[in-house]
Formats: structure tokens, C-alpha cells, sequence
């Protein structure tokens, strides 16, 4: 009886290389184990792309102006107000304001309205949409009446 299987030396040379450049393929995706680890994997500071470092995160106090420096763009994350306050209604408004020009107004906190006297309940933060961005050479602020307001951001490269 005749076997149908047969023998053919250049097939089995072809897929012995084509295991050996798969194994060696599959050992260099392995990472590096630094010998004087012990042997074992010791983790790096994971750094992500589009995640401000935490040197580059600031606040802006009212009354303190930042101007944004040189290569670098402001990134805006947050209003707020730094204290408790007793305000008439319309101190509960925080602006932002670029180069002496107001770019956005929010109006913040929990408030219960007295009269004319509104209470603010508690320090409160606004968290804005992105893309509110000032380029280098621009003095960013933030204000209100009771003079609490709090701009919060980041430098990114320009």
C-alpha cells in the first residue's frame, strides 16, 4: 500500500525558519530585565501624552495675574472661589479675564437667597470645557466682588 505523505526536504527546512524567525521575532518584543534587579521587572514613571505634569499645573489667585511665559500656552481646567462668602447675588460670578478683556463668566456655589443677600454655602469649583486656552505673552486673571476667585490650569509647550 502506497502512503500518500511524503517527505520533502525543502518544505521542512522552510517551516523550520520560518519557526525560528517567529521565536526570535516573539524574544524581542520581550521587555529588558535589569540584571541588577534580581531578576525581577522594576516599573517606570509612566509618562502620558496630553497629561500636564504636576510642575506644570497652577493656580491663579485674583490680584495675581499670570502672564504666560514664552513656548508655552495656558490651559484652562477651572473657576472657583477660594473662601466662603456673604455676597449680594451677584458676587456669586466669576470671570476670567484675558488682556483685559473678560472671555467667560460663570456664576458659582450653592446659593440661598435672604432678601437681597444670597449665602454662599461652600468654596465651590467650576470645571471648564476644554479648549479655553491663552497663548504666551498673555496675562490671565480671574475676578469676582469678593475677591476669592481662583483660575485653575496648566503650561503646556506651545
Amino acid at each position: 500500500m502506497r502512503s500518500s505523505f511524503e517527505f520533502d526536504p525543502r518544505s521542512a527546512l522552510l517551516g523550520a525558519v520560518a519557526v525560528v524567525v517567529a521565536l526570535f521575532g516573539l524574544s524581542a518584543m520581550q521587555p529588558a530585565i535589569p540584571a541588577s534587579s534580581g531578576g525581577l521587572a522594576v516599573p517606570q514613571p509612566l509618562r502620558v501624552a496630553g497629561l500636564p505634569a504636576g510642575k506644570d499645573m497652577l493656580t491663579v489667585q485674583q490680584g495675581s495675574p499670570l502672564t504666560v511665559p514664552d513656548g508655552r500656552v495656558f490651559v484652562a481646567t477651572g473657576i472657583g472661589l477660594s473662601a466662603l462668602s456673604q455676597s449680594s447675588d451677584s458676587e456669586g460670578l466669576v470671570s476670567i479675564v484675558a488682556d483685559g478683556l473678560t472671555v467667560l463668566v460663570v456664576g458659582l456655589g450653592d446659593s440661598r437667597s435672604t432678601g437681597s443677600l444670597s449665602t454662599q454655602q461652600s468654596a465651590s469649583v467650576f470645571q471648564l470645557p476644554q479648549g479655553l486656552t491663552a497663548a504666551a505673552g498673555s496675562e490671565i486673571s480671574a475676578t469676582t466682588k469678593n475677591g476669592a476667585a481662583v483660575l485653575f490650569g496648566y503650561l503646556e509647550d506651545a
